[in-house]
């Protein structure tokens, strides 16, 4: 069975190299079976020209015979979509003015789609370039009245209508660091933006004062060199960083010498042990990151941070879920740990405190959730240019009820010869079909250039590195695009 259906794929594939020489073949032996039957009828007494006729009626349509052996030895649908797709080339090829419109109206729209949408993709719907994303979870907490924490830095947003706050005190940090039967991994963090000097460069940069395991919760490698060791975590070990890609190059100019060398962070030097992959500026692709430093340097580095005082909460946590656990689960581990740390700031405070709540936030697309103002801003202009679409739509399809309208002979004229209403339809279908390749193609031309105006005009200059560019999502969108225009 296998083996029959593979004889017959080989041979049809053999009839589209041979096409023309098969052709003439058909044709020779229909004007042979022509003649024969032409011939009988003359012997049985019939004129020539009512020989002739007769023979064909007896035969039956030519080009339905045609047709029908074709089937028998080709691939006829790809072929037939292939002849309506060059008829549709001519039919619009004789009418430039209605292309021209439709084409350039569906390019507009369409390209105005994809800019929003590359940028909306790039800063909030693409996924971190770390391993597992979907496990990784923001931990923040939630509380008003009478909170352990006097002192906060980091963020504070509204997430699904409740208010959250991103820090943590070092002692609350090291209890949700120990849940190990929830999380996998724990990593702190908090930001600094130190003066960097590298070869005689200056510049202020921004860094992250990072524990030992950031990389391992995150799942990140370095390029070139190696990320934290556990020893490096105490004040008595060497001074060390990480850069990423963008100060590599920027400085270094892709120097493999950079590993190992020298730099300064506010007049101290540091040794560079490791370099980040190009694609990874940090856990906020909105404000990428330089330089990351253990987070030992804290008093040199972050002189408002504390690690005794119980109520300075600035550490801010990423955890990696263990396999198995949800959120809840690990939500109710997370209120225990800060619960404990907020029996003990209120025995070193003496007085009443109120326990916070903690609350995880998803971290696929990391701290993109902190730009909620830009998203609602580029989602409302993505409804409106929907809308335009979907006026553009409208408007070519009353051109095409117009154009259909005068071509009405042309369609009588090929269904009398055979073709079937699905055939045709088929056909005006793959005119659509052609409008819209073409205007989604030139679209997506089109939204190179208001991809670039529009993200020129929405990041600010200092977080230029941010990439937006088109990805696989964009295409996807772009083709899903074109079909969802052809059918309206």
């Amino acid at each position: 069975m296998i083996k029959r259906w593979l004889q017959s794929v080989l041979l049809r594939f053999k009839a589209l190299l041979r096409r023309d020489e098969l052709d003439r073949e058909l044709e020779d032996e229909l004007a042979f079976h022509l003649q024969l039957k032409a011939t009988r009828l003359r012997e049985e007494g019939m004129a020539d020209d009512e020989a002739r006729y007769g023979a064909i009626r007896r035969l039956g349509n030519p080009t339905l015979l045609r047709e029908q052996t074709r089937e028998r030895w080709a691939f006829a649908l790809l072929e037939s979509l292939w002849q309506d797709g060059r008829h549709a080339l001519r039919s619009l090829r004789r009418s430039p003015g209605f292309a021209s419109v439709a084409v350039l109206s569906l390019a507009l729209a369409i390209g105005a789609n994809t800019s929003i949408f590359t940028v909306l993709s790039a800063l909030f719907l693409r996924s971190l370039p770390v391993q597992d994303p979907g496990r990784l979870r923001i931990v923040t907490w939630t509380g008003r009245d009478r909170m352990p924490a006097r002192s906060r830095s980091g963020y504070s947003t509204e997430v699904n209508g409740i208010r959250i706050q991103s820090s943590f005190s070092w002692d609350a940090f090291q209890r949700i660091e120990s849940l190990h039967q929830v999380f996998s991994s724990v990593a702190g963090f908090t930001s600094f933006d130190p003066n960097v000097v590298a070869r005689s460069h200056a510049q202020v940069a921004r860094g992250v004062l990072v524990t030992a395991r950031y990389f391992e919760t995150l799942g990140v490698q370095p390029v070139f060199g190696r990320t934290f060791s556990k020893t490096e975590a105490s004040a008595a070990s060497p001074h060390v960083a990480v850069i990423g890609w963008a100060l590599y190059q920027r400085t270094f100019g892709g120097d493999a010498g950079a590993l190992g060398s020298t730099i300064q962070l506010d007049r101290t030097p540091y040794t560079v042990i490791g370099i980040l992959p190009p694609g990874f500026v940090g856990i906020d692709q909105n404000s990428p990151r330089d330089i990351y430093v253990p987070m030992a340097r804290v008093p040199e580095l972050a002189e408002r941070h504390s690690f005794e005082r119980k109520d300075s909460w600035w550490v801010q946590t990423i955890a990696r879920l263990a396999p198995g656990v949800t959120d809840a689960q690990a939500r109710a581990a997370v209120d225990v740990a800060l619960a404990n740390a907020t029996q003990l700031a209120a025995a070193e405070r003496r007085e009443n405190l109120n326990n916070p709540k903690s609350v995880l936030i998803e971290g696929r697309t990391g701290l993109s959730f902190l730009n909620s103002r830009m998203r609602d801003f580029l989602l409302t202009l993505f409804v409106m240019v929907g809308l335009v679409l979907l006026i553009a739509c409208a408007n070519i399809a009353n051109l095409l009820l117009a154009r259909g309208a005068a071509r009405e002979r042309e369609l009588a004229v090929r269904q009398s010869i055979g073709a079937g209403r699905f055939r045709i339809m088929r056909h005006l279908l793959t005119e659509t079909a052609v409008i819209a390749l073409a205007g989604g193609l030139l679209g997506f031309v089109l939204a190179q250039a208001g991809t670039r105006i529009l993200s020129s005009l929405i990041i600010p200059a200092s977080e230029a590195s941010v990439t937006i560019e088109p990805d696989v999502s964009v295409l996807v969108f772009t083709l899903a695009l074109m079909l969802a225009t052809a059918l309206l």
